[in-house]
């Protein structure tokens, strides 16, 4: 028979390793984690710029899985995906960077952009008044709404 103090013993043992997390396993560095996205983002934005967009879309998905929180990423991630036609894809991507900053029109226009290419007028049209919620002088949008309108 196993004492209380034992059956604690036993119990707890397997977190003395080391620290843990419930939401995310081991405690990871998150600083360190922020510093490889960021060196991927750097890369990708590379690869972006010189239209290498499946080599982007790689480093992009790499960064993220570093640190999810940069509406930037998610929203350069998402156009590599609309410039090779994953539309499906670029949706929650662009729809992730809108959520991460909530006065950035970008991400909505974006998906305007993605939506019209696509042949989606309304949902395109939907996307522009979304991006033009957050700034109703946001040019680009303003010219997809207008063009979707017509």
């Amino acid at each position: 028979m196993i004492s209380l103090g034992g059956l604690c013993a036993l119990l707890l043992g397997g977190c003395a390793g080391g620290r843990h997390n419930a939401q995310n396993g081991p405690e990871r560095d998150l600083a360190a984690d922020r510093q490889k996205a960021m060196a991927l983002f750097a890369r990708a934005q590379d690869s972006q710029r010189s239209k290498h967009f499946a080599r982007a879309e790689e480093q992009y998905r790499e960064g993220l899985g570093y640190d999810k929180n940069i509406s930037g990423a998610w929203n350069n991630y998402g156009i590599v995906l609309l410039e090779q036609g994953k539309y499906m894809d670029a949706v929650p991507a662009f729809g992730r960077a809108a959520d991460l900053s909530p006065r950035d029109p970008t991400p909505y226009e974006n998906m305007g952009l993605l939506y019209h290419r696509a042949g989606y007028a309304q949902e395109a049209l939907d996307a522009y008044v979304r991006s033009l919620e957050r700034d109703p002088n946001w040019l680009p949008s303003l010219r997809g709404a207008t063009v979707c309108a017509k």
